[in-house]
């Protein structure tokens, strides 16, 4: 998530827009994987937890654009 957010202010690892696909899936991850053992409340967040591989092909198609 820390690497989402640096990466797309600083543009050296993909831009505002792939920032907000990283900082969304690892928000949802985390708040999902910090409350499982109490509640499953937060369980559906998972899924939604995938949006960081989605950040992660974002910013190598990005990378393999500009070179």
């Amino acid at each position: 998530m820390f690497l989402a957010v640096a990466g797309g202010l600083t543009r050296t690892a993909g831009n505002r827009v792939t920032l907000a696909l990283g900082l969304v899936g690892g928000l949802a991850y985390a708040l999902a994987s910090a409350t499982i053992a109490f509640t499953d409340r937060f369980d559906p967040l998972f899924p939604i937890g995938s949006l960081i591989g989605v950040w992660a092909v974002a910013v190598g198609v990005v990378a393999m654009i500009r070179k």
